[in-house]
């Protein structure tokens, strides 16, 4: 059985989803954008352990809570790899919008146009769609009955 569960995070209020096989327990988390404790409180309620933590792109409100979960529960950071100016210059984007500046942790894993990322039951595929910034992607997921895309601000 698939659980899906996406809750806004922050004060943009990015979508953060909560992707996992429940019989396996395998989670992936889309954009962890904030509010760290939340997200972490979520997947431990459930006792899903996570894999990757993916982001359709890498403004700081689709990526401020990225090293806290990751500290808190693991997982494989991927982005794509168009991004990484964005994601190396947190502190100048949260200065901007007056926000704190996150922790960062090094990206895992770049993604690009039709990668596949897979646990358990889960299968991911990746659209590369540039515009809302240079290294933006979708996240597309297909199952029996029905297909789901996590878009980001695409």
């Amino acid at each position: 059985m698939t659980y899906i569960e996406t809750f806004p995070v922050g004060p943009l209020q990015c979508n953060c989803s909560i992707i996992a096989d429940e019989t396996a327990g395998d989670a992936m988390i889309v954009d962890p954008g904030d509010e760290a404790p939340r997200i972490i409180a979520r997947i431990e309620a459930k006792g899903f352990t996570v894999r990757y933590l993916l982001h359709t792109h890498a403004h700081v409100d689709h990526v401020a809570a990225t090293a806290d979960v990751k500290a808190a529960l693991g997982g494989h950071v991927c982005l794509h790899k168009d991004d990484l100016f964005l994601y190396d210059n947190l502190a100048m984007q949260s200065q901007f919008l007056g926000m704190s500046t996150p922790r960062q942790v090094p990206v895992d894993t770049y993604l690009a146009h039709d990668d596949t990322v897979a646990v358990a039951g889960l299968r991911v595929r990746t659209l590369y769609t540039p515009g809302h910034t240079p290294g933006s992607i979708c996240f597309l997921w297909s199952f029996a009955d029905k297909s789901i895309l996590f878009s980001g601000d695409t």
